[in-house]
């Protein structure tokens, strides 16, 4: 469903992570590169695949339609383009 549709990134780390120039991948090859950001320890932004505004804590990928499946894979990916982490759609 489109309008409940996001996917959370937390910093799980014990500092602060500049996320700029990072991206979500989709299986299918949709991509999203995040903003200017850095998520401080336990810090954490929602990334909703709808359209809206962008704030601190909330990113919009302004997509017209859902973007994840079942058993769809999703990936974090550092600016260098590494696999930090990943998560398949239930």
């Amino acid at each position: 469903d489109l309008n409940v549709e996001y996917i959370l990134i937390r910093n799980q780390s014990t500092s602060s992570v500049n996320l700029s120039g990072w991206s979500v991948s989709s299986s299918e090859r949709e991509t999203y590169t995040l903003p200017q950001l850095t998520l401080n320890k336990n810090g954490a932004v929602r990334l909703y695949s709808k359209h809206g505004t962008n704030t601190v804590i909330e990113l919009y990928w302004n997509s017209d339609d859902p973007l994840w499946t079942s058993g769809s894979q999703v990936f974090l990916l550092d600016q260098a383009g590494q696999k930090q982490a990943s998560w398949q759609v239930p």
